[in-house]
This record gives C-alpha cells, structure tokens and sequence, in this order.
C-alpha cells in the first residue's frame, strides 16, 4: 500500500457526512525527509464539500497520520518510528448546496484530483485551485 503514488480514502463524518482524503506519495514515507531535487514530499489531503472549519476537520488529518504511521511501523520492525515527517492540509473543494449530494462531491473531487495529478504535483494543485489550505504540525 505504501509503495503507491497516491492513495484514496471516503471518510464517513458523524455516520451521515463524506469527505476524502488523498496521501501523496506515500512511498517517500518516513521519520524525516530527505529534500531531494525534483522529489516531492509526502502530504495528507483532506477535501470536505460541507467543510465546517473546524478543529474536527484535522483530526481526520491526525487519524490518517496514526494509520499511516501504523502502516509504516509494521513494514519496517527493525525501524520503528514515533512520529512520521508528513505534512496535512484541510482543502475546500467546490462546496455542495444542500445536506444530500456529498459522495457526489467525493466522487467527483477523486475524479478532478485523478485527472489533474496526470499534468501536474499536488502542491501545483493547491496553487491553481487557490485552496484554503490551513497547514497543520507534522508530528
């Protein structure tokens, strides 16, 4: 699973709410990362149509960093880790008009972040799409 490019996550909010989340480049994985020239840096997206901007939405960041940590952790024993080098960013995607259409939003923001990753990085993305990005601590 972390030898992937990206990988997708639906994320049930409250048993009646979607979100996404998006890690990128999970295969540069580790304690610390190395900056190397034309090598990105692995990030955690989260994208909610209904987006409440609150401290709640990080926390779906924080789940994902302990997920992958855990991920990380049980392929490297020799090499266990504390925290992971990774950083998270909650974005606003277009925003949904009503209390129905959100895994119409999922879908549709898997789709758009598919197709556009096929030209261009995430941290691209973010630029172009002027995203309300609010970094939060690596741990």
């Amino acid at each position: 699973m972390l030898s992937k490019s990206f990988l997708l996550f639906p994320v049930n909010k409250s048993g009646n709410h979607w979100g996404v989340i998006i890690v990128c480049y999970p295969y540069r994985l580790g304690p610390r990362v190395e900056a190397v020239e034309g090598a990105p840096c692995p990030v955690i997206l989260y994208l909610d149509s209904m987006r409440s901007r609150g401290r709640q939405d990080y926390c779906y960041i924080e789940h994902m960093r302990a997920f992958l940590k855990t991920l990380w952790n049980g392929l490297h024993t020799d090499a266990q880790v504390e925290t992971l080098a990774i950083q998270g960013f909650c974005l606003s995607p277009p925003q949904q008009p009503n209390y129905d259409d959100c895994g119409l939003y999922v879908l549709k923001s898997m789709q758009l972040f598919c197709l556009e990753t096929a030209t261009s990085m995430p941290v691209d993305i973010l630029e172009t799409h002027n995203c309300e990005c609010a970094c939060i601590n690596t741990h």
